[in-house]
């Protein structure tokens, strides 16, 4: 379904916390939760290491990529 894809995803305004938190703590201890199903979590997954990409590149940075989305909804 639609809810599964992404569409004109934008990185929002609490990217930076994310960006603190991995750095911080870790990509083991850094889970995204969201209404969307589970055929939703790769899209997301993707999407933020994408930006996550962009971000290292940007800011000479050594983010580690997200590796924990929970999709909850059904």
């Amino acid at each position: 379904s639609d809810f599964d894809k992404l569409t004109n995803p934008k990185t929002g305004p609490v990217f930076p916390y994310l960006v603190k938190q991995l750095l911080r703590f870790g990509p083991e201890n850094v889970h995204i939760l969201t209404a969307r199903g589970p055929n939703s979590e790769k899209v997301i997954l993707d999407f933020i290491n994408s930006q996550i990409d962009v971000y290292n590149e940007k800011n000479n940075a050594k983010v580690p990529h997200l590796t924990n989305v929970v999709g909850l909804g059904i």
